[in-house]
């Protein structure tokens, strides 16, 4: 049944289409069926996809899993930005550390004028803290 609406979303529906079934097939059973069954589909990267953009991080987590270890960093990097944007700063840096990204953490305290912990994360992970001083100097300048 699946296999038969993935092809069908394949040839008439377009790639959005097919990310959704991918990702119906994920959710239609227990965790490890679903990956189970979008690994043998082949449409692991598509479930992902649209977990990601339904904001389903649990979901994409756990389908991510079974997919390349760059697609790990990438749904920790997108869960990083939606928590950035709703103010939630200490658990997006936490993201932004898994999806190993700490520069984009350190610019996210800048943009907020948090220099101490933009410093903090500049020095554990051996960031010039000179570099990080002037962006913090602009930041103020700029208003």
């Amino acid at each position: 049944m699946w296999e038969d609406a993935i092809q069908v979303a394949k040839t008439h529906g377009g790639q959005e289409s097919v990310n959704e079934i991918a990702y119906s097939c994920f959710v239609s059973s227990s965790e490890a069926a679903g990956l189970e069954l979008v690994n043998k589909l082949g449409v692991a990267n598509e479930a992902l996809e649209f977990a990601v953009e339904r904001g389903c991080f649990d979901h994409a987590l756990c389908i991510a899993k079974c997919c390349e270890h760059e697609k790990n960093c990438y749904v920790h990097f997108k869960y990083a930005l939606q928590l950035e944007n709703t103010q939630q700063y200490s658990k997006a840096e936490v993201e932004f550390l898994l999806a190993k990204k700490p520069r984009e953490a350190i610019d996210m305290y800048l943009a907020q004028r948090n220099f101490d912990a933009a410093a903090r994360l500049a020095t554990e992970h051996h960031i010039s803290e000179a570099t990080i001083l002037a962006e913090a100097e602009h930041a103020c300048e700029s208003g």
